[in-house]
């Protein structure tokens, strides 16, 4: 192999390391936003037409919500575009997972 194959062999490993390097950076950063983003309370959403929507807004809501359902129960859930969709998971009075579901476009699956 000449000088100009060994030149680009290493010019296509550099990318190739670098496209991992950046992707992995990214997962990274994807992740701290997802952590940072506020989770809206179960008491701030209303329904309309059988979708979800956080109070005084007209967008489905997307997103995870958490707090008391109406009985009682402490649930955190996700919705997409107002219905649920996502994990839902209930806790205990000890704040023990009490069981979970999973919802797909607003049913359970």
């Amino acid at each position: 192999m000449g000088l100009f194959e060994w030149i680009v062999l290493g010019q296509i490993v550099l990318l190739l390391y670098a496209s991992n390097h950046i992707t992995k950076q990214l997962g990274f950063i994807y992740e701290k936003l997802n952590e940072q983003t506020p989770k809206v309370s179960i008491e701030d959403l209303v329904e309309r037409n059988g979708l979800k929507y956080i109070k005084f807004t007209d967008v489905p809501i997307t997103g995870k919500v958490e707090g008391k359902d109406e009985d009682g129960f402490f649930v955190k859930k996700s919705y997409k575009d107002g219905e649920l969709n996502g994990p839902y998971e209930y806790y205990d009075d000890e704040g023990q997972l009490g069981s979970k579901r999973t919802y797909r476009n607003g049913k359970l699956v």
